[in-house]
């Protein structure tokens, strides 16, 4: 297995024991050999050991221990019945130094007891983000070979369970008789079963005989073999339940067409929306030099179901330099709703297809684009841009606490039903000051002038020019406090933001029915504004894993409009998240808007 970061490393087995205590023992700790019995501790380097009892020969460098043995190094923490170390009777030659002297006698002997034999028998590791059981097993550090049995835990997200492990080297290995889920519960809602699987680098990239269980014992699907290189190649698996198209199972599989190219099919039955069948399809020339497409990779997936919906998709990625990036992506729905009934994790903050080029430049000190984008629906009103140009000045720093940031779009307007089409230039400059009035209390106040001009009203071919200016400040602070650790957490933290916004932006000089609308850029009013926020944040730290994340969020915000010069609007929103663990959990979000004036040009 891979080391982790605070668990077990490279043992120095040549280092002597120390700290050694115990309640009985025949001989002296430095006689050739030892064995000592009760309660028995001791420290090898940074490795502490404890067991019931322990025979250590000196002149081999063997160690047996038995009877509740433990191993702790760093953060990990390894249990056993017994545990055998045996390194080779012969001294093994050491890799000359490319500059000095041949390796001396000290580097050879510690070659050799670093090089020995383990033989485990019920043992259990505990290591950060990694947990695992196994019957027996033994391993070779010379060769990093061996082989385990009966094999349960779980890596990060991931469980799985094994009859025999066996270790092929460094980063390798085979299992058989292996499952493997993402489901938290025992025994599993739903795990892949294969009868052999292939790791490498701590990835899986080849299985034979797959069978997907789900809830009981039968076998949905079946498939003799299959590869993966990639963190999308394989098997791809996921299950629940949505409103709008109810209980659902969603799998897919690619296979290796080349080195650069995978493609594969999907199955998505649901209960209130038919079943959906499609292929995906990915490719990554990153590190192909010889290949026209290389710095570029992409996907494609589709899906169709048999109440006739369904979607296309197709994006392109291009790195021309490692700053300058080239993007193209292509989507067709065949309804406005589908990608948020299907995708919802994916896409619940979308409102419509997209079908766009764009290229982006990236400096230190602003980023500059290029983009087209053509509507392709009859379904929504998109707003083509043939093409549109952008550039945005970071923050800049004026003086201490001053910052200076300019945005600026130039580009060729077009939207139906409405048939606009004009040339926009936008410009918005913004500077933003940053008062603390404490250590726990911040004041945040800016001004923003913006100015646009277009080449022809909404309602008349005369060019039109928009000036007004906005001004206001926000002020934060930040609660925290820490809590004993219960309900397997060692430890919870409570953080509380509140924050409070107020804005006033004065009467642009353009009349509100003379401006086109294209975008949020052009919606444009005078009002004066109050925004609150509060955010309550709770951490938990596992009390096995020592890991770390958000348990929960409550998030409540208001905003209220004391003036508006077109529409009043009245906003409350509340988002509660909950995560149990860090792979899964709910979000329900609530929204409530209220318009005074819902009389618009547009």
């Amino acid at each position: 297995m891979v080391p982790v970061q605070g668990g077990f490393g490279a043992q120095d087995w040549s280092l002597p024991l120390e700290d050694v205590t115990f309640d009985r023992a025949t001989g002296p700790i430095e006689a050739q050999e030892f064995s000592a019995e009760g309660n028995v501790r001791l420290r090898l380097g940074d490795m502490y050991l404890h067991a019931d009892r322990l025979h250590y020969e000196r002149p081999r460098g063997a160690i047996d221990a038995g009877g509740n043995v433990t191993l702790r190094q760093a953060e990990g923490i390894l249990e056993l019945e017994e545990f055998h170390y045996l390194p080779p009777a012969e001294p093994l030659p050491v890799p000359p130094l490319l500059l000095g002297h041949e390796a001396d006698s000290h580097a050879q002997e510690r070659m050799r007891m670093s090089s020995g034999k383990l033989r485990l028998r019920h043992l259990y590791l505990l290591e950060p983000g990694r947990e695992v059981s196994a019957a027996a097993g033994n391993l070779n550090m010379l060769t990093q070979k061996g082989e385990f049995h009966d094999v349960v835990g779980h890596s990060d997200t991931f469980y799985f369970g094994a009859k025999r492990l066996r270790v092929n080297g460094p980063n390798k290995a085979v299992l058989e008789d292996v499952w493997l889920t993402t489901c938290d519960h025992d025994p599993p809602h739903y795990r892949l079963w294969l009868d052999e699987a292939v790791m490498e680098d701590n990835r899986l990239v080849l299985g034979r005989h797959a069978r997907l269980q789900v809830l009981g014992d039968h076998s949905l699907f079946y498939w003799p073999r299959w590869r993966g290189m990639g963190p999308r190649h394989g098997i791809d698996f996921d299950s629940g339940h949505r409103a709008n198209i109810g209980s659902f199972i969603n799998v897919g599989q690619q296979f290796p067409v080349s080195r650069d190219l995978t493609l594969g099919w999907r199955f998505y039955p649901t209960s209130d929306e038919g079943i959906g069948v499609g292929f995906d399809g990915a490719y990554d020339f990153m590190e192909t030099p010889a290949s026209p497409l290389f710095r570029s990779q992409g996907e494609v997936r589709t899906l169709y179901t048999t109440e006739e919906r369904g979607h296309f998709e197709f994006y392109h990625r291009h790195e021309v330099r490692e700053d300058l990036i080239l993007l193209l992506q292509s989507e067709q729905w065949y309804d406005r709703t589908f990608f948020k009934d299907f995708y919802y994790d994916e896409y619940c903050h979308r409102t419509a297809p997209r079908t766009f080029g764009n290229l982006t430049l990236t400096r230190p000190s602003y980023i500059a684009s290029a983009t087209v984008r053509k509507d392709t629906h009859d379904f929504v009103g998109e707003t083509e841009r043939l093409p549109e140009a952008t550039y945005h000045l970071l923050d800049r720093r004026l003086s201490d606490r001053l910052y200076l940031t300019i945005d600026s779009v130039s580009g060729y307007l077009e939207r139906d039903p409405a048939s606009l089409h004009v040339m926009r230039l936008a410009n918005v400059g913004r500077l933003t000051g940053d008062i603390d009035l404490g250590q726990t209390l911040s004041l945040t106040p800016f001004i923003e002038s913006e100015g646009t001009w277009y080449s022809e009203g909404r309602y008349s071919d005369e060019s039109e020019f928009r000036f007004t200016n906005t001004m206001g400040t926000t002020v934060q602070t930040r609660f925290h406090k820490a809590y004993k650790g219960a309900l397997g957490f060692s430890g919870f933290k409570h953080v509380v933001v509140p924050s409070v916004t107020y804005s006033y932006r004065h009467q642009p000089t353009m009349e509100i029915e003379q401006v086109p609308r294209f975008d949020a850029a052009d919606n444009v009013y005078g009002r004066s504004r109050i925004e609150s926020k509060i955010d309550n944040i709770v951490f938990g730290r596992d009390a096995d894993t020592d890991g770390y994340w958000q348990l929960a969020r409550l998030t409540l915000y208001h905003g209220n409009d004391f003036w508006n010069q077109r529409r009043d609007a009245n906003d409350v929103e509340i988002e509660l998240d909950l995560r149990p663990r860090p792979w899964w959990g709910w979000q329900v979000i609530g929204e409530r808007h209220e318009i005074s004036n819902e009389h618009d040009p547009e």
